[in-house]
């Protein structure tokens, strides 16, 4: 979308966005005459400057098309819509807008996946240098458009069924804190029932994981793979759910856990209807949006609601009672401002879209229609299970000292496509992790540090690795600090997965290397999942493919 027109459709000026989207029609028309004609398509036959007339005429057809198919309908129902059409208030969503958005939305989405589409197959190697790098800037967009779009067209699809268009629905919702890692980002602490109906959101029992008993077995069978990674806490703990980074798994089995406490509660009367999960550093963009929070005399804000959350409460507050209460003072409060519609609207979107963009913000809908409209996307979670789609792997954290001592963990995970043979491509992958915890981290509160119990003293802390290979893949060649690893190597769901134990003490730092292979015919970009952390960025990443 052109910069000018983006720019007048978020400053809702409706008149200036329809004036340029006319200036946008006409000279994009006009470019595909110029380059449709009998002229232009013998130039695209000519030496040395073939290509770059192809790839010219490619960018203008995709433009007018997108002109009057794809912005048109954009631009149309902008003229009644704007950022706080959206937004709550008192509590709900406009649900006949979302409704009224499924056209549009849907008549976009698939005119710019086309032009996507369109012009992804243009080789454009051999480009003049002027050329390449017009067409690399209009296809990137288009194509950052077409992934936006298609999250919007799935999101309208199922939003007015999960928020009660056709009678209560129930959720619960995890605040993961990522103090004490867990694969798909903490362990899950405070927990809230979400109730929706007829688009009014409401919030009911707040409880906290260690409200769930520890059972002798599993609260549901766990698979021999299952079992090996994680072992039978997977089941048996609330607080471990997430030691898997299928957030699908998790949600079944916190599902579970929540079914067999409320039994013979008027609660059951309701079974979940799904699960939803955020941490704070996604909250800490929900504050930018609605101000700050004035919470028993601590004030959080979009700056230090990580740094509070994570390791001050821990710091402050000795008693985990009183650690609780204040956690779901925190979540009731944020929840209860966000939905009555405080703060701008626009800056509450962007918040929630960056939230989801770094897997911060989890959906787990356990009616089959509705999941399978979201898998796929970041908000889903679901670990891919498809062996002939493009390379996928994943790279997960989970603490085994029961700590608060993850907060001081920084981490940066780089995966490269080095070399194509034969349709597989080979990978190699690269942790650099230190610890910042302070140097006296032994006398901090028993709360941060735990009681120094597994071997481990106070102010230390392991970390286990699991390197996800990708389907019917390879991992080897691990390697820490530059000799070989400590390792396990498991299977989980078709993928070999090496895990590796790190242990650290405060300021150290280790470096983890490895290489992966792809399998058979995963000759597409590699998506490379990683477990979010305390740093407010996303270290996820796409590697570019090494056969093309």
């Amino acid at each position: 979308m052109p910069r000018s027109l983006r720019a007048a459709l978020t400053d809702g000026d409706q008149q200036r966005a329809e004036a340029e989207l006319a200036a946008l029609q006409d000279s994009a028309d006009a470019a595909a005459n110029r380059t449709s004609g009998l002229t232009w398509r013998l130039a695209e036959h000519l030496p040395l400057l073939g290509d770059d007339a192809t790839a010219v005429a490619q960018i203008s057809t995709a433009m007018a098309d997108l002109g009057h198919q794809g912005l048109a309908p954009i631009v149309d129902v902008a003229g009644s819509l704007d950022a706080g059409s959206f937004a709550p208030r008192d509590g709900r969503l406009p649900l006949a807008k979302i409704k009224g958005l499924a056209d549009p939305v849907t008549q976009a989405s698939e005119a710019f996946t086309t032009a996507d589409e369109r012009l992804g197959v243009v080789d454009t190697e051999h480009l003049l240098a002027a050329v390449k790098t017009r067409y690399d800037d209009v296809a990137g967009q288009i194509g950052d458009a077409s992934t936006t779009l298609q999250s919007a067209e799935r999101a309208v699809q199922v939003l007015p069924s999960m928020l009660g268009a056709d009678g209560v629905r129930r959720y619960l919702l995890l605040f993961q804190n990522n103090a004490e890692i867990r694969a798909t980002g903490g362990m899950p602490g405070a927990m809230s029932v979400i109730d929706t109906n007829a688009g009014q959101i409401s919030m009911g029992e707040q409880i906290t994981a260690g409200d769930f008993a520890e059972l002798d077995h599993p609260v549901l069978p766990l698979t021999k793979e299952e079992r090996a990674l994680f072992g039978p806490q997977l089941g048996t703990y609330a607080q471990d759910v997430n030691f898997t980074p299928d957030f699908a798994r998790t949600a079944e089995l916190i599902a579970a856990h929540w079914a067999r406490r409320e039994a013979g509660t008027p609660q059951a009367a309701h079974p979940l209807d799904g699960v939803l999960s955020m941490d704070p550093v996604a909250l800490s963009y929900l504050l930018e949006a609605t101000g700050p929070l004035e919470i028993d005399g601590v004030t959080l804000t979009a700056d230090n609601a990580v740094q509070e959350l994570l390791n001050g409460t821990y710091l402050r507050l000795s008693d985990p009672a009183d650690q609780d209460a204040f956690f779901r003072d925190v979540a009731r409060e944020v929840f209860e401002k966000a939905v009555s519609g405080a703060g701008d609207p626009a800056t509450l979107l962007r918040a929630l879209g960056r939230g989801a963009d770094e897997h911060r913000l989890l959906v787990h809908s356990f009616d089959s229609a509705e999941q399978g409209v979201l898998a796929g996307t970041a908000v889903s979670g679901d670990f891919p299970a498809d062996p002939s789609a493009d390379p996928d792997v994943a790279v997960a954290f989970n603490d085994a000292t029961a700590t608060k001592m993850s907060y001081y963990l920084d981490y940066d995970v780089d995966v490269t496509a080095r070399s194509c043979t034969d349709g597989a491509q080979e990978l190699t992958g690269h942790l650099q992790m230190v610890s910042n915890a302070p140097k006296d981290a032994a006398d901090l509160p028993e709360s941060v540090t735990g009681p120094g119990l597994y071997g481990v003293p106070r102010g230390a802390q392991i970390v286990v690795a699991d390197l996800y290979g990708p389907i019917d893949g390879t991992v080897t060649d691990v390697r820490l600090d530059g000799k070989r690893a400590g390792q396990t190597m498991r299977q989980f769901q078709g993928r070999r997965v090496a895990q590796v134990p790190l242990y650290f003490e405060s300021g150290q730092s280790i470096e983890l290397t490895w290489t992966m292979t792809t399998g058979a015919d995963q000759t597409g970009s590699t998506d490379v999942w990683v477990t979010p952390g305390v740093q407010p960025e996303n270290e996820s990443s796409l590697a570019p493919s090494a056969c093309r």
